[in-house]
């Protein structure tokens, strides 16, 4: 009984011991992987150790790396190896933490009495505190062998493991944040499209934005969507009618932000009745247009016609309803006719069809429904569209071609003479 307390009291004893090594191992992998998934860090964490010892550089580094790349913490492999050389380093420098391999050879307790009624496998196993695989020793194998093979941590198989699960982790977290994004382009653009309609209305009600020379905003930041600190802060722009601008800068530096808040009228000093027009590289597809033709998407593009011929038709609706008498009404009708008309709103269909055709589109192209479009060829729509609408302010988010977007990595801002400011 002595003998078995003071074994409870030993595994006891070492079990509090790889509960701390493990502690400041964790706390170690930490200071050096910090930004990694929580997941992930946890994983290495328990990885990192072996019978409470670090494991050999090299067996270190070769679980380690494949972890921090398909986590995407780092870029390649020859990075993430340097990494898992200096994870390496900190955990061999780190006090508390077991540096040398327990040697293979083990000091028995008690001597084993060789001849006595218990086996000799279950002797030494008492001994050892390891367990007898009674199903080995029952067809005569070696059971203290299977006992201490059973022990040791497969850390290549559970690497493989992990990854296969941070694998399947980081593709859920790829989609989820796919349809984040497609749902956030598509609430951008209807609050664009409400923009634009504002606009519009203000300028049929007879207000106007007169000339713009010179657009300024001072002291703005500029958010970060995905969260963390903000793209810009205290930022100013001033843009000189007559003139071209570009944004240039790496990928994820907050172009595509700023031009989607310029156009959503989130960034003060913009006018409110200049009209905008935002091209977006990738192309949201609400429901409502899926079956819309590239002809009729491009005449939508013009807001202040589909408005001038919405009031139309309701104007003569009210019209015949009673009998035409009313002077106000006819007054307001023949408004909107000669508006139509200053905007030659009949030969519309036809200008569009054109503005298409010059972009590449064929006539079986043109009877396509935009969700049978690709990508590119509904870009060339939406900037079909955007110089359709005619709009002051056009920004062009990346919308050339591919080589163009590789070299150059711009996006284009056009300021035309008087009062037509394009982006």
């Amino acid at each position: 009984r002595e003998r078995k307390r003071e074994r409870e009291r030993e595994r006891e004893r070492e079990s509090e011991r790889e509960r701390e090594m493990a502690e400041k191992a964790a706390v170690v992998c930490k200071e050096v992987l910090q930004g990694l998934d929580d997941d992930v860090l946890e994983y290495i964490s328990g990885v990192v150790l072996d019978d409470d010892q670090i494991l050999p550089k090299e067996e270190l580094v070769e679980v380690v790396a494949p972890l921090l790349v398909s986590s995407e913490f780092v870029s390649d492999e020859a990075e993430a190896e340097a990494v898992a050389t200096r994870l390496w380093d900190a955990l061999h420098n780190a006090e508390g933490v077991n540096k040398e391999k327990k040697p293979d050879v083990v000091l028995l307790k008690n001597a084993v009495l060789m001849g006595g009624k218990e086996p000799e496998e279950e002797s030494v196993a008492k001994l050892v505190d390891v367990k007898v695989d009674p199903m080995l020793k029952r067809r005569g194998g070696n059971a203290f062998a299977c006992a201490t093979q059973e022990e040791e941590i497969d850390v290549h198989s559970k690497a493989a493991i992990a990854k296969a699960r941070l694998d399947a982790k980081a593709e859920a977290k790829r989609q989820a944040a796919k349809q984040e994004h497609e749902r956030q382009m598509l609430a951008m653009e209807e609050e664009l499209e409400q923009a634009r309609r504002s606009v519009a209305l203000s300028r049929i009600a007879g207000d106007a934005a007169g000339e713009i020379s010179v657009v300024e905003s001072e002291c703005f930041d500029l958010p970060n969507p995905g969260g963390g600190e903000n793209l810009l802060e205290d930022a100013n722009i001033r843009l000189v009618s007559g003139h071209r601008y570009g944004l240039i800068g790496r990928n994820g530096k907050g172009k595509s932000t700023l031009l989607r808040w310029i156009a959503a009228r989130r960034v003060k000093g913009f006018p409110s009745l200049m009209s905008m027009h935002y091209v977006a590289q990738e192309i949201p597809l609400a429901a409502i247009n899926e079956g819309i033709h590239p002809v009729d998407m491009v005449l939508k593009a013009d807001i202040e016609r589909e408005l001038l011929l919405e009031r139309q038709k309701t104007l003569e609706r009210d019209a015949m309803s009673d009998g035409g008498t009313s002077h106000e009404s006819a007054l307001k009708l023949a408004d909107v006719v000669e508006r139509l008309m200053a905007i030659d709103a009949d030969g519309s269909e036809g200008r569009a069809r054109a503005m298409l055709v010059s972009l590449g589109f064929s006539e079986e192209l043109l009877s396509r429904p935009m969700k049978a479009l690709s990508g590119g060829w509904r870009v060339r729509v939406a900037l079909a569209a955007a110089l359709f609408a005619k709009p002051d302010i056009l920004l062009l988010d990346e919308v050339g071609g591919e080589e163009e977007k590789e070299e150059q990595e711009v996006e284009i801002l056009i300021l035309q003479p008087t009062n037509h400011l394009s982006i």
